[in-house]
């Protein structure tokens, strides 16, 4: 089964099981342990035996973004990546933040997005940062572990769900994973994510992601109940471009009128 956005296909992997058992693994990892070394430097002696050079290579340069409300939180989930992308991490406190840090990293590979985080709406962040930067993987980290919301998550677009509770080891072997251009949720969720078939929230995501960046912001603004002239206004443009924008959307989501394409895409993003 795959589902979710087409720069990550879903998979449920081992890492390297067959080479767990291997001696030279072994031994390390005993002496890291009695020698009293903290889980960091073992998830990366583990990284540095099991992983091809030139992989990573490639990973130990990737960089990421944490973007989280909470500064305890960010810290720990630095903590836990650092093993594996060493110091390419970079920091946000709130959906503009993590916007304008896309806009001014632009080799940013994977993104830690916190749903609850302020001015995110929802999953309207996701779909808006999906839409400006498709090539940036994201991962939804939140507290909500319920497998609607997981569902939810990646139909529209996420590579990922990692729930605030997931060790900090599994996460970094999470940022492998999805480095790797496969999907990431914990395992004990997925066969209850595999069961839940919502046609019309899959439905509506795939016309969604039809949408271009311009018309997206522009659904996002008519949900929020602005008129055509406050829209203009809003993003500097003629009340003309924005009726064509408007148009354009509802033939694409399938619509009449701009309010039932409004009330649908706030039913369809919100969360609990």
């Amino acid at each position: 089964m795959t589902f979710g956005s087409e720069n990550c296909l879903f998979s449920f992997k081992t890492i390297h099981d067959n080479q767990l058992h291997t001696k030279r693994l072994t031994e390390n990892l005993i002496y890291l342990i009695v020698t009293g070394n903290n889980y960091i430097k073992i998830i990366h002696l583990a990284l540095v035996i099991l992983t091809p050079h030139e992989k990573r290579e490639s990973i130990m340069h990737a960089k990421a973004i944490v973007a989280d409300d909470h500064p305890l939180f960010r810290s720990a989930m630095k903590q836990a990546i650092q093993g594996v992308l060493g110091n390419n991490i970079l920091e946000s406190a709130s959906y503009q933040q993590t916007f304008d840090l896309l806009k001014q990293h632009q080799d940013v590979e994977l993104l830690f997005l916190d749903v609850n985080m302020p001015g995110n709406d929802g999953l309207t962040g996701l779909t808006m940062i999906r839409s400006h930067f498709p090539d940036v993987l994201v991962a939804i980290v939140s507290g909500d572990e319920s497998p609607a919301m997981v569902r939810k998550a990646m139909d529209f677009g996420a590579c990922g769900y990692i729930p605030k509770s997931t060790p900090l080891p599994v996460i970094s072997d999470a940022v492998q994973q999805l480095l790797d251009g496969e999907q990431w949720l914990p395992s004990e969720l997925f066969e209850q994510v595999q069961k839940i078939e919502d046609s019309q929230e899959q439905a509506f995501a795939a016309k969604l992601a039809q949408l271009t960046p311009h018309q997206l912001k522009v659904l996002q603004l008519m949900a929020d109940g602005l008129l055509n002239k406050q829209i203009a206004y809003e993003l500097g443009v003629s009340e003309s471009t924005i009726k064509q924008h408007v148009s354009a959307v509802l033939h694409k989501l399938g619509f009449n009128n701009r309010t039932q394409a409004g009330v649908l895409f706030k039913q369809m993003l919100q969360v609990e």
